[in-house]
């Protein structure tokens, strides 16, 4: 008698077997879905906990981003306001120069206050300009982490090696306490 199909179960996952079927041996039959090894799966529950907590930081990021650009708005505002009436006091001093009511070493003081004015207004709609970048960098890094996780979760899944169909156990290579390799035959 032939078997109708032939299932080599082969390690996907390395790590320590720490359970194996109390009837596994040659000859013994197993239903589709039976619990029949399982190899160690702490270290993929670290790395899934790892993962999540690094897209957990990389989200928190993303929100302090957001902070960063309602506060660099509301800075372009104040400092806007700030060079109208820096600009506003310059023309006066400069007709009061004019006049000869001020001399020119304070008008020239007054022109470096609207010249720093608009230097921070341009520091701050250069950092605004930035943000967009910097938020498709985190974006891109959530997208990895949430890759990262499905592969980490998967692994995790593969740390349980199941019956994929009803089965009789033909030769097994391994017992409990074991370390498998990826690849390696176990039955």
């Amino acid at each position: 008698a032939e078997p109708s199909r032939v299932w080599r179960a082969v390690a996907q996952v390395p790590g320590r077997i720490v359970f194996v079927s109390p009837r596994f041996s040659a000859g013994m039959l197993f239903d589709e879905g039976a619990l029949l090894v399982k190899i160690d799966p702490t270290d993929y529950e670290l790395a899934v906990a790892r993962l999540e907590a690094a897209m957990a930081e990389t989200r928190a990021r993303i929100d302090e981003l957001a902070v960063e650009k309602e506060h660099h708005a509301a800075s372009l505002r104040i400092e806007k306001a700030s060079l109208a009436l820096a600009e506003a006091s310059l023309q006066r001093k400069q007709g009061a120069r004019d006049k000869g009511v001020v001399t020119p070493d304070e008008v020239d003081r007054e022109a470096r206050d609207v010249l720093r004015q608009q230097q921070n207004i341009q520091a701050l709609e250069n950092a605004l300009g930035l943000i967009p970048f910097r938020l498709k960098t985190l974006e891109a890094t959530l997208a990895a982490h949430a890759a990262n996780i499905e592969q980490a979760n998967l692994d995790l899944a593969r740390t349980h090696i199941k019956a994929p169909f009803d089965c009789r156990l033909a030769q097994t290579q391994i017992e409990q306490g074991q370390f498998v390799n990826k690849g390696q035959t176990m039955f």
